[in-house]
C-alpha cells in the first residue's frame, strides 16, 4: 500500500501549490491508485483520509460521486471502442454527460390563484368592514 501511496503523492506533488485545476481533474489523474486502493477493500471514508493526507482534501461522499462518475465515464468510452482512455477523454465524457436536472412538467389544469391579502379589496377582512359600513348608514 505504500508504493500507492507513494505514486499517488508523486502525482499530486508535481502540481503548483496554489493548482487551480478542480478536484474531479485530481481525482481522474489518481483513479489508478483510487482503484486499487478499492480493490483491496478500503472504504471511500479511508480513501478520503488518505488523498487528504497527501494534500487533495475531498469528502468521502464528493469522492464516491467522482468514482461513480469516472466509472461510467470509462465504460462509456470502453463501449465507443476506447479501452484505454487519456485523463483529458474521460473528464471531456464526463462533462458531457447530461445534467440530472430536468425540466418542471407544465401543469395540466391552471396553478389556484393566491387568496388576496388581508385588507385587499375582495379579501375576508374588506369585505367585514364594508359589511359593517353599510350597517351603520342603515
Amino acid at each position: 500500500m505504500s508504493f500507492l501511496r507513494e505514486r499517488m503523492q508523486e502525482r499530486l506533488s508535481d502540481t503548483p501549490a496554489k493548482d487551480r485545476r478542480s478536484l474531479l481533474v485530481k481525482v481522474i489523474e489518481c483513479r489508478a491508485e483510487i482503484w486499487q486502493f478499492r480493490h483491496r477493500e478500503l472504504s471511500v471514508e479511508e480513501i478520503a483520509e488518505i488523498l487528504a493526507e497527501e494534500g487533495l482534501h475531498i469528502s468521502p461522499r464528493t469522492l464516491s460521486n467522482y468514482i461513480g462518475d469516472i466509472g461510467k465515464a470509462e465504460k462509456a468510452l470502453a463501449d465507443a471502442g476506447n479501452a484505454n482512455p487519456t485523463d483529458a477523454e474521460i473528464r471531456a465524457e464526463i462533462w458531457r454527460k447530461p445534467t440530472k436536472s430536468t425540466p418542471r412538467p407544465k401543469p395540466r389544469s391552471p396553478l389556484p390563484t393566491a387568496r388576496p391579502f388581508l385588507g385587499a379589496p375582495g379579501s375576508i377582512i374588506s369585505h367585514a368592514t364594508t359589511s359593517r359600513k353599510s350597517e351603520n348608514q342603515l
